[in-house]
C-alpha cells in the first residue's frame, strides 16, 4: 500500500502565510515541488494555480512559493484527506486555485461544505458527513422518481416529459438489473447444490469401499 501526501503551496508576505493550492502526490515532495516550478515556466500550462504564480509570485524572474506537507494518508483515503484541508483552508480565508480539469466538481463540493456550520476535527468526521449527504441525496432522488412515476402528469405539468421518460428508463434498468442478479444467484445456488451432491456421492462411495475392504480383511 503506497502512502500519498497531501501538500499545500503558499507564499509569505509580511510573515503571513497565504495558501493558494492544495494537492496530493505519491512522489517525493521535493520532486513534486520541482514539477510545479517547471509547470510555471511552461507557458502551455494554463491552470489557475500557474497563472496565479506567474502574475503574483515571480521575484527576479524566479517563481517564489513554498510547499508544506499537510499529512500522509493511505491510498484508500486521499480524497477525504485532500477535501479536509481544502475546507479547512477555505474557512481560514485562503483563496485556493484548485479549479483544474477533473477537480472542479470535488472542489465545488468542498467550497459548499465549507460554507456550512458543520465542524470537522478529523478526516473521519468529514467522511461520515459526506456519506450522510450522499445518502440524503439518493433518498431525495428516489422519492422524486417514485413521485413522478406514480402520477399521471399532463402536458401542463411542471415536470418535463423527458424527465418522466428518463425515470421510466431508470426504473426499467433497475428491474432488469435485479432480474439479472436473481438469475446469477439462482445459478450460484444450483452450482453449489451440484457440488454438494457430487461431494456426498464421492463420500458415500469412499465409505462403501472402506466397508468392503474391512469386511474382506484388506484393512
Amino acid at each position: 500500500m503506497e502512502l500519498e501526501h497531501i501538500y499545500a503551496l503558499y507564499s509569505i508576505k509580511e510573515d503571513v502565510k497565504s495558501y493558494f493550492y492544495v494537492g496530493r502526490s505519491i512522489r517525493e515532495p521535493s520532486e513534486r515541488l520541482k514539477e510545479h516550478h517547471y509547470a510555471v515556466r511552461n507557458k502551455s500550462k494554463t491552470e489557475d494555480v500557474y497563472k496565479h504564480i506567474r502574475e503574483n509570485l515571480v521575484l527576479c524572474d524566479i517563481p517564489y512559493f513554498e510547499q508544506e506537507i499537510l499529512c500522509w494518508c493511505n491510498d484508500d483515503e486521499p480524497d477525504d484527506c485532500e477535501d479536509f484541508y481544502v475546507i479547512k483552508l477555505i474557512r481560514g480565508g485562503h483563496k485556493l486555485m484548485n479549479m483544474k480539469r477533473g477537480d472542479a466538481k470535488r472542489v465545488a463540493e468542498a467550497v459548499e461544505i465549507a460554507s456550512t456550520s458543520e465542524v470537522f476535527e478529523t478526516v473521519a468526521q468529514l467522511h461520515k458527513f459526506k456519506e450522510k449527504r450522499a445518502e440524503a441525496a439518493f433518498a431525495r432522488s428516489t422519492a422524486l422518481r417514485e413521485d413522478v412515476l406514480a402520477k399521471d402528469f399532463h402536458a401542463s405539468s411542471p415536470v418535463p416529459q423527458w424527465l418522466k421518460q428518463k425515470f421510466k428508463e431508470m426504473e426499467a434498468e433497475t428491474v432488469e438489473k435485479a432480474k439479472k442478479e436473481r438469475e446469477k444467484a439462482q445459478k450460484r445456488a444450483i452450482l453449489k447444490a451440484a457440488r454438494e451432491a457430487d461431494y456426498q456421492c464421492w463420500l458415500a462411495e469412499q465409505r462403501h469401499l472402506f466397508e468392503t475392504a474391512r469386511k474382506t480383511g484388506e484393512i
